[in-house]
């Protein structure tokens, strides 16, 4: 391959590369975060492990898995959401709660796991869009917009996830109804 043909094919990856980029952040209500103050909340769902490097399609057939005992979770504040939460277990895996904020603890299921999510100050992005898409603009909230802001991420926190109810359809990832408020934990 001579020069020209390797920096041509070096700048089509580029082009490309920015352009899946872009379509990801696109689906950003805006890439400069809104710093807000949430008060503490328990969660309940299920919870399952992942690798840092899994696909977010799996996370979608765990809340496609545990919907039904997500909505009907005894204490359940019938929130306008559903409520995600991502919590590092180390540099390669992590923890995902997919639930709903309940106003106590009594009677769960046992299948049923709670976390207590403390009073904190956040990076607020909100995402609209098809699910396929969501992984990639998460990822770029956490490689990107955070450090653009100057923002510092507390990793012993878990990012929240609030799932607008009326829009949230798990089952069908191409829906561009869907309205995601990602709150990253602030140190």
């Amino acid at each position: 391959m001579n020069n020209f043909s390797k920096t041509l094919m070096s700048a089509l990856v580029v082009l490309f590369v920015g352009m899946q980029t872009a379509l990801a952040e696109g689906q950003l209500v805006s890439t400069t975060p809104q710093i807000v103050q949430k008060g503490s909340i328990t969660v309940a769902g299920t919870q399952k492990d992942y690798k840092m490097s899994a696909p977010y399609s799996e996370i979608f057939q765990q809340w496609n898995a545990g919907l039904n005992t997500v909505k009907s979770v005894p204490g359940n504040k019938n929130n306008p959401y559903y409520t995600g939460l991502s919590q590092a277990k180390s540099w390669t895996q992590f923890t995902y709660i997919a639930g709903v904020e309940v106003s106590g603890t009594d009677g769960l299921p046992a299948n049923v796991v709670t976390m207590e999510v403390p009073a904190k100050q956040y990076a607020k992005f909100t995402y609209k869009g098809d699910l396929q898409s969501y992984g990639a603009a998460s990822d770029a909230i956490l490689d990107k917009h955070i450090k653009t802001a100057k923002l510092k991420w507390d990793q012993k926190a878990p990012i929240i996830e609030e799932f607008k109810t009326a829009s949230f359809t798990p089952g069908n990832i191409n829906s561009a109804n869907n309205v995601i408020d990602v709150y990253v934990p602030l140190k």
